[in-house]
Parts: C-alpha cells; sequence; structure tokens
C-alpha cells in the first residue's frame, strides 16, 4: 500500500501544530498581561482591607469574602474578562485562517499524488494538470461543499470564553486559591483547553482535506473516461473504529457512499457524515481502475521521447510542472 499522502498530511499537520502552539502562546501571554493588570489595580485595596484587619477593624472572614466575592463580581473584572474573550477569539480567527489555509495544500498534494497513480498505472498523459492552492481554491469556489472552510463565529466565541474564564474564576474560589493562584490557572486552562480543541479539529480537517483532493482527481479521470473505483483503506491504529475496520478494502462507484453502521459516508472526513465516524478518523481513499481509455498506452512524451509519466512521484510532478 502506498502511504505517501498520508505521511505528507502528517508532515502538514506537525508543521501547523508548532504553528498553532506559537498563536495560542502569544494570545496566553497577552491575557496574562491583561490579568496582571486588574490584579495590580487591586493591590492597594487588598493592603488596606489587610492592615484593617491587622488593626481588628474587621475579620479575616469579612477580607476573605471581600476577596472572593467583591472583586470578581466588579465592573472593572467585567471588562477585563471582555478583553481577554476578546484575545481568545482573535487567536481562535488566526489559528482556523492556518488551519483552513493548509488544508487547500493536502487537497492538492493528494490530488496531484492520485493524478500520478493513476498515469503511472496506465503508462501515458492523461492530461493531469498539477494542483496547487490556488487552484483549489478556486476549484472551490464553485463547489464548497467539496472542502468546507468553516469560520469563527466571533460574538458566540467571545460568549464561550467569557463563560469559560467565569467557570476557572468559581473553581479557583471554590478551591480557596489567592488571586494570583487564580490568575494562572484560569489563563493557562483556558489557553490550553482552547489548543487542544483547535489542534484535534485541524487533524480532522486535514484527513478529510486529503480525502476530498484524492476524491477530486478520481472524478476527473473518470470525466477523461477512465473507469475507476474508489477504495477505503482503514489506518488499522489502536484507536481505529470497528465499522471503519469493517470498510478496509471495500470498493464503491465514486458517486456512491460507503455504508457503515453509523450511516453512510461518501470518503473518510466526509463533511456530512455524523461525528462519530469523523472526527479523528485516520483512513483514506485510494483508486480501483478498471479500465483506461483505448490507445493512450505507452504514450510518448513529444520533447523528451520518454514513456509518460516519469516513475517516481517527484520526477511526475517536475515534469508536469516543466510542460505547463
Amino acid at each position: 500500500m502506498d502511504y505517501f499522502p498520508n505521511e505528507y498530511t502528517r508532515q502538514a499537520y506537525e508543521k501547523l501544530s508548532r504553528a498553532l502552539y506559537g498563536v495560542y502562546s502569544d494570545a496566553l501571554r497577552d491575557v496574562e498581561m491583561k490579568y496582571s493588570s486588574f490584579v495590580y489595580a487591586h493591590e492597594k485595596r487588598v493592603a488596606r482591607y489587610q492592615k484593617q484587619v491587622e488593626a481588628g477593624i474587621i475579620t479575616q472572614a469579612d477580607f476573605e469574602a471581600w476577596m472572593q466575592g467583591q472583586i470578581f463580581q466588579s465592573e472593572t473584572w467585567k471588562k477585563r474578562r471582555e478583553q481577554m474573550a476578546e484575545l481568545l477569539a482573535h487567536a481562535d480567527e488566526q489559528a482556523l485562517e492556518m488551519v483552513n489555509r493548509g488544508k487547500l495544500n493536502v487537497f492538492a498534494e493528494a490530488a496531484n499524488y492520485e493524478a500520478y497513480r493513476i498515469e503511472r498505472g496506465g503508462g501515458a498523459n492523461y492530461g493531469f494538470g498539477v494542483f496547487d492552492d490556488r487552484t483549489v481554491s478556486r476549484l472551490i469556489h464553485d463547489r464548497p461543499q467539496m472542502l468546507p472552510m468553516p469560520r469563527v463565529d466571533k460574538y458566540k466565541d467571545i460568549e464561550q470564553y467569557n463563560e469559560m474564564l467565569q467557570n476557572a474564576v468559581t473553581q479557583g474560589i471554590l478551591q480557596g486559591e489567592n488571586l494570583k493562584q487564580i490568575v494562572l490557572r484560569a489563563t493557562e486552562y483556558v489557553s490550553q483547553r482552547s489548543y487542544t480543541d483547535i489542534l484535534r479539529n485541524a487533524s480532522t480537517a486535514y484527513n478529510g482535506a486529503q480525502s476530498a483532493g484524492t476524491l477530486a482527481r478520481m472524478q476527473e479521470a473518470k470525466d477523461r473516461g477512465i473507469r475507476i473505483r474508489k477504495r477505503w483503506n482503514c489506518a488499522m491504529m489502536r484507536t481505529s473504529r470497528d465499522w471503519h475496520a469493517e470498510l478496509d478494502g471495500q470498493t464503491a462507484e465514486l458517486d456512491e457512499p460507503f455504508q457503515t453502521r453509523l450511516g453512510p459516508m461518501m470518503r473518510p472526513g466526509d463533511p456530512e457524515g455524523v461525528p462519530a465516524n469523523v472526527y479523528n478518523c485516520h483512513c483514506w481513499l485510494d483508486e480501483v481502475v478498471e479500465g483506461y481509455p483505448e490507445g493512450t498506452r505507452e504514450r510518448r512524451d513529444d520533447e523528451t521521447g520518454e514513456i509518460a509519466p516519469p516513475k517516481r512521484y517527484e520526477e511526475w510532478k517536475a515534469w508536469k510542472d516543466r510542460k505547463e
């Protein structure tokens, strides 16, 4: 079995992971600065209350009640919380833009490799063009369902972050943490959770883009007169779903779905599939060619005289680039 597209997707995902870590690290730093400025604004008031405790004017219990209640119910806190939520929402926008941009390249590379496999199998040049991110952008402009490109709902995102920050603060109060401890725990918890969530979604998105690119090229081959079917391949990992393992090696017509226990799937990562069929799936597609158009085998290139296509993928792609 040929694993090249899977390896390309894995490397692209690892590169994205490092870039996203930078985005959320920067966001965490900015959020902590906002949080710290909120803490600093209360330091003098805290010192005054502590002196009153020492003088016996108020009790330690009164002081702790103020710390736990009034600080995080004040208008100042609400304003700072809103600012922090906006910073995190902006990080999400940056992150999703990076994921969507990366999906275009994964789609293109999978489509190119599938064209190479088809031409190599037929021993001929069928006129497939080389895809890049711009090609894919034009392709999905008219067919957006081929590769959905989600966007952040900023207002909903801000609302969720406000709730997450407040919940983290509440947990800190219940656990008896001081102001600094609450600051560190709330900001790190929310930022880490955001990074983990976007990374999990990115893995699913990249794998879906790979199968979408493969399927798009198969459809192009079919339109060129090649009799071709799609084949489901299960990664057979420890975490692989049993019902995906059952599909391993099964074939279907390009316009017909694979049938799983949880419903139909046109391809791994099918955005129309139920979430339990889609998220964290590492399956992939390849082709079963039943017949090539007559008179196309052993076609020689007009310039070099070599039989098309070259044997190695890198040679094939460079050859296509030169011809284009």
